[in-house]
Parts: C-alpha cells; structure tokens; sequence
C-alpha cells in the first residue's frame, strides 16, 4: 500500500507511522485523515502515541498483559515467537497446542471464577 501522507516503517515485529507532511509542519489535512484512518481499519494503528511517551505506554501495556496468567501469557508469547517463522497453518496448530495446555490447568478456571466472584485471580502456575 502506497501512503503520501504518512511513513510506515517496520521495525522488528512493530512499525511507526509518521506524519509526513514537514513543509506545512505536519498538519493534518483531509488526505491525511483518510491515510490514517484507512491504517486503523487495516489494523496498523490501535492508538496514537508521542514518541516521547511511546515506551511508557509500552510498558503500561506489557503490565496489563502480565496481570493475566503467567503460563498463558508464556505460551502466546512461545506460539506468536515460534509461529512468525511457520506457514500459518502449522502457526495455528501451534497457537492451538499451547491453548489446549492452558485449558488443563487450575489457573483456566481461576480466572473466570476470580471475575465472578469479583476479585484479584490467584494464578498458581509460575
């Protein structure tokens, strides 16, 4: 996809979107507005954040994924790792092995029993 308005650099498994339109200080214009919103329909932006605040909020994310369980969080993190170098077919199989381990563990029902009864989840597998 082709942007004039906007700079699209991968960096690793992430990107960052620039604006790009420095002989009018980079103010938003209509064409700009349609670029953006076509790469949040598209899934390459979820938010927009300053550069200057962009690890902050990395690291606000990170601790709202660790709030989940610990060997759940490991197996996503082990199937997206070890599935970006497989046909996503045997990603999926992947994905779906660690799920399934997940499934048979004390903490599968932890969590939703946590929620029910309103309160903190106390994940027993480390």
């Amino acid at each position: 996809m082709s942007w004039n308005t906007i700079l699209f650099e991968k960096r690793g498994h992430t990107a960052c979107i620039t604006l790009n339109r420095p002989e009018v200080l980079n103010s938003i214009s209509i064409e700009m507005m349609k670029e953006l919103k076509r790469a949040y329909q598209l899934g390459l932006i979820t938010e927009i954040v300053p550069a200057d605040k962009l690890m902050e909020r990395a690291w606000e994310i990170a601790d709202t994924v660790n709030l989940n369980a610990p060997l759940a969080v490991r197996g996503t993190r082990m199937a997206i790792r070890k599935g970006l170098s497989l046909p996503i077919y045997e990603a999926e199989l992947l994905a779906e092995s660690y799920r399934v381990r997940c499934a048979r563990t004390d903490d599968a029902a932890e969590g939703p029993m946590a929620f029910i009864e309103k309160r903190d989840p106390v994940w027993k597998a480390g």
